[in-house]
């Protein structure tokens, strides 16, 4: 399965494209959105990414995000300022980044002999 979600720890929330918009209170968020006339209710649940890892414990992951920063036209990605700089970076150091990743991108599988879904 590939897996590709928002990290809450991004500082613009991607859906509305706000500053900080996922680490202030619902409440606030709220009051965000309907003062910037972005919306009226914040409904989106970001995770951060150890919390995702958490959420997809079962799974093996493959974090493929770095090599879509390197070579975003392979993988037919619009990119912008930050990503390009970011692709300026070597692949390891991305990596150890991936923490801080705005948008984590995993290929996740079943392990080896795990049990079988009865269809």
């Amino acid at each position: 399965m590939f897996f590709s979600g928002p990290n809450r720890l991004w500082p613009v929330e991607d859906h509305y494209k706000l500053l900080g918009l996922s680490w202030i209170p619902r409440s606030w968020a709220n009051q965000y959105l309907r003062l910037t006339r972005r919306g009226r209710v914040f409904e989106e649940n970001l995770l951060t990414s150890s919390q995702l890892k958490r959420l997809f414990w079962r799974f093996e992951r493959v974090d493929v995000t770095a090599r879509m920063i390197k070579n975003p036209a392979s993988f037919h990605l619009q990119t912008g300022w930050a990503t390009r700089a970011a692709a300026q970076l070597p692949e390891t150091l991305l990596q150890r980044l991936s923490w801080a990743y705005p948008n984590p991108n995993w290929l996740l599988r079943k392990p080896a002999g795990a049990d079988k879904t009865q269809s």
